[in-house]
């Protein structure tokens, strides 16, 4: 049974691997910007691209497991916050290097637009690499994949027009 509680619990459960996946967008203007892939190529396409980096790999893991941390002091996670945050955000940035990875061997280039798949790689990666610590059932899995798509979708939106809002 679906109720308002377990969503919400689900939600402040997975914050901290929405707030990874969310930073490498923000430290785009530091410097630092060594991709993942090194820019070495497979079958004459890159690994991963441009847009995958240590500094957004490690700064996404940085701030989700600091979210995790200042989370904790308010809401019990299943393990550790430290734990807890490090393993899904983690996960989380995995889970978009992976999709990223398949996106260049269907020869899409960086950037382009997969749906659904933009929208949920990096929840399947906080949900596989977070049931190690905790046991999420089949319901769980689909309002994360279902309510994590809308609101990425929702808050990509957002993102974008406050963009076009601020540099008018």
């Amino acid at each position: 049974m679906i109720n308002l509680s377990h969503i919400i619990y689900l939600i402040l459960l997975l914050l901290p691997a929405g707030i990874a996946n969310m930073t490498p967008v923000f430290l785009q203007k530091l410097p630092y910007a060594r991709p993942i892939d090194n820019r070495k190529t497979y079958k004459g396409r890159r690994i991963t691209g441009d847009n995958k980096t240590w500094r957004g790999l490690l700064g996404g893991i940085i701030l989700g497991t600091l979210a995790a941390s200042i989370e904790g002091m308010f809401f019990a996670f299943p393990a550790t916050p430290l734990l807890w945050g490090l393993t899904i955000s983690t996960g989380a940035l995995i889970g978009d290097i992976i999709e990223s990875m398949i996106k260049r061997r269907l020869g899409k280039q960086p950037g382009t637009a997969w749906h659904p798949f933009d929208e949920i790689d990096w929840l399947l990666g906080a949900l596989i690499f977070g049931s190690f610590l905790y046991a999420f059932d089949v319901m769980s899995w689909l309002l994360v994949i279902t309510i994590g798509a809308i609101l990425h979708t929702l808050i990509n939106y957002l993102r974008k027009r406050l963009l076009y809002y601020f540099s008018a």
